[in-house]
């Protein structure tokens, strides 16, 4: 056997026998996975979704993104907002601040506690621009948002939103307001 024979032989077959392929699925091997769980009707396997996804992290962002963007099951995107807001990843605060439009309560509620987990100047930013063009609902949830975030920039536009004909909007800004103003 000569050196090109034996190295073809060891590269063939006996290296991989021995020291098999590294992976470069890394720890997001099994994202596609779990965002397809996202959407489970059963609670148990959604929620195991939710903390393999957060535990993956970063990684799993974009696809966790496309999920809160399209998923047709309104059970995906809540669940995708719960995994952002547990991974707090700020790639995704204009994602969660047009989540706060969604048709279902529950994914707008889920998408504001995500921001507020998420927290920070941007968040705050992102929402106050994202106020002009947002329907009842996103206002009202919005409104609660800015609230639970804490920022007392937000005062002028609660403020604006609390004299809102939407009774829900109004009342929505009137205590987000309240838990803005100093104490004492």
């Amino acid at each position: 056997m000569n050196r090109k024979n034996a190295a073809l032989l060891f590269a063939t077959v006996l290296l991989p026998a021995f020291c098999p392929a590294p992976s470069f699925a890394g720890p997001d091997a099994n994202v596609e996975k779990y965002c397809a769980m996202l959407h489970s009707k059963d609670d148990t396997e959604r929620e195991t979704a939710v903390a393999e996804l957060a535990k993956i992290g970063a990684p799993a962002v974009p696809d966790v993104l496309a999920v809160l963007d399209r998923d047709e099951i309104y059970l995906g995107r809540m669940g995708a907002a719960r995994v952002l807001g547990q991974i707090r990843d700020t790639r995704a605060i204009q994602p969660l601040v047009a989540a706060l439009a969604d048709d279902y309560a529950a994914v707008r509620q889920e998408a504001s506690r995500a921001l507020v987990a998420i927290g920070g100047k941007a968040a705050v930013d992102e929402i106050l621009g994202a106020l002009a063009r947002g329907g009842d609902n996103s206002l009202e949830a919005a409104a609660v948002t800015l609230g639970e975030l804490g920022d007392r920039r937000a005062l002028p536009a609660l403020e604006k939103l609390s004299r809102h004909q939407n009774a829900d909007v109004a009342k929505a800004a009137s205590a987000a307001i309240q838990k803005l103003q100093p104490r004492g």
